[in-house]
C-alpha cells in the first residue's frame, strides 16, 4: 500500500512493496510517486510519519516542517485511534537535517 498524503483518510489493508518496487520509489522513478512532504500511514494503531523528499535526504524545509507539526497534532488529537507514531523517511536516509538552501535564503 502506498504512503497517502497528509488529510489521507484511513487505508485499507497495508502490504509491504517489493524491494525493487522501493527503490524505485525512493528514487522517484515510479509514475504516481506521491509529492506532499509528509506521508502519514495508519496500519490499526500504529501510524507511521514518512518524510518524503528522497532526492534530498528528507532535508527539513519550512512546507515540511509545517506538514509535520500539522500531522503530530491530528495524530496527538486521535489518542483513541494512534497508540504508537513511527517517524521514518523516504528513500535511504531518515532526514540529512535543515535545507541548507532554504536556510541561506531566510538569512
Amino acid at each position: 500500500t502506498a504512503m497517502r498524503p497528509l488529510l489521507s483518510s484511513r487505508l485499507g489493508p497495508a502490504r509491504r512493496p517489493s524491494s525493487s518496487l522501493q527503490r524505485r520509489l525512493a528514487r522517484g522513478l515510479c509514475s504516481g510517486v506521491d509529492t506532499a512532504p509528509v506521508l502519514v500511514e495508519r496500519r490499526g494503531k500504529v501510524a507511521v510519519l514518512r518524510l518524503n523528499r528522497p532526492a534530498s535526504l528528507n532535508a527539513m524545509t519550512a512546507e515540511m516542517g509545517d506538514a509535520f507539526a500539522e500531522a503530530v497534532g491530528q495524530l496527538s488529537a486521535d489518542t483513541d485511534e494512534v497508540g504508537t507514531v513511527v517517524v521514518t523517511g523516504a528513500g535511504t536516509a531518515f532526514s540529512a537535517g535543515g535545507d541548507m538552501s532554504f536556510l541561506h535564503a531566510r538569512g
